[in-house]
């Protein structure tokens, strides 16, 4: 029991296993074999290349550790279905094609789900009602996303930072008409 328990543990100096340092963030990969504990700096650069490893990050506060770095999946284009414990991930591209194919066709998320699952292992063995009930909530917050970046509004609630051009046949007064505009136009005609 002692072992087992030992596995949860970071000990009593931890230090990262390949730059050797005593460090105050300690993180674990979940999918690797083995209790190397790493720097945040070392679990980046060896785990670049596989963005499906769980990463865990030693908590001090509750003395345990806790699902970290969930966001490494959307930096390589991946969608994943629950943060907490993600199982399964939908690549950019697939909710691309569906937003077309629903946007021209009407195809529903559930025939997409078949069609795919027909396309890569038509065995059967795949209950496409799970991943369709997934697939229909990440779809719902990735077009969510797309048209708050679309009309230019990202970050928090309070923090919405405008990221689309300005229209160029209005008028902007300092780029396509004089600052002094209304001094140069006759009041009749303003």
């Amino acid at each position: 029991m002692d072992a087992l328990l030992d596995l949860e543990d970071v000990g009593n100096s931890p230090a990262c296993r390949h730059c050797r340092q005593s460090q105050c963030s300690i993180f674990r990969c979940d999918t690797c074999l083995g209790t190397t504990k790493y720097c945040q700096k070392c679990i980046v650069q060896t785990h670049q290349e596989m963005p499906l490893h769980r990463v865990s990050q030693w908590d001090s506060a509750i003395g345990c550790f806790r699902s970290a770095m969930d966001i490494q999946l959307f930096n390589e284009k991946l969608f994943s279905a629950s943060t907490h414990l993600p199982k399964t991930a939908f690549s950019f591209a697939v909710l691309e094609r569906f937003q077309y194919l629903n946007l021209e066709g009407k195809g529903s998320a559930y025939t997409f789900m078949n069609t795919l699952s027909r396309l890569t292992d038509d065995t059967g063995c795949i209950r496409v009602e799970d991943r369709a009930r997934e697939f229909r909530r990440v779809f719902r917050q990735w077009t969510s996303l797309q048209s708050r970046k679309f009309s230019g509004q990202y970050g928090s609630a309070y923090q919405s930072l405008p990221l689309v051009v300005d229209c160029p046949a209005c008028p902007h007064p300092g780029k396509n008409i004089p600052l002094n505009w209304l001094e140069l136009v006759p009041l009749e005609e303003q």
